[in-house]
């Protein structure tokens, strides 16, 4: 990692927000695997999978379907680090979130496609697709707490690692989405 790869991590959005290796990018093994690594992972540098070694030979050949073949090795688990070797992504309930947007405190980044924005979404909201964050982080501010959601917390977990692989550290991830701010019935705009 020092020397420039980068470790995808493939594990679900659970697992990766309760300890990852800094610097890891999170996109969880499935469907869209190969649509994410696309949007998100560089074409010009190795890369490193975090992901049993049953399912390394489907991710890889998913890795070369879009072009990204530069794979150099895995990591079967992150058994034998500590805790303290591990960074986390902090979380904020729906209450927490509105209490922080309602005071100023926080900006809101929504990470979902341009239609579900448009069908409701936070009012003040920063809207950038998941898979451009990276080309559009400076929009992002840098100066204050910024909560990040999608509709359930898988985008928004992927979002989110990019960008603290750019050395973002004031990101926090709305558990449960927009499906639980609405549950509260906190201010929407169409």
């Amino acid at each position: 990692l020092r020397d420039g790869a980068v470790l995808v991590d493939t594990r679900d959005k659970f697992a990766f927000a309760g300890g990852h290796i800094k610097g890891a990018i999170n996109i969880p093994a499935g469907k869209m695997f190969s649509t994410w690594a696309g949007w998100l992972l560089p074409y010009d540098k190795p890369l490193i999978l975090l992901a049993p070694p049953e399912q390394i030979e489907t991710l890889v050949r998913q890795l070369v379907r879009v072009g990204l073949d530069t794979l150099i090795g895995y990591i079967p688990s992150l058994e034998g680090y500590a805790p303290s070797e591990l960074e986390t992504v902090p979380q904020v309930t729906a209450e927490q979130a509105h209490q922080m947007w309602q005071s100023g405190e926080a900006v809101i980044l929504d990470v979902r496609g341009l239609s579900e924005y448009r069908e409701g979404h936070i009012p003040n909201a920063l809207h950038i697709h998941a898979g451009r964050v990276l080309q559009r982080a400076h929009e992002i501010p840098t100066d204050r707490p910024v909560i990040v959601h999608c509709l359930a917390g898988g985008r928004s977990s992927t979002a989110i690692s990019a960008l603290m692989a750019q050395g973002y550290r004031n990101l926090y991830n709305l558990t449960g989405g927009i499906l639980a701010w609405q549950e509260h019935h906190f201010p929407l705009e169409r």
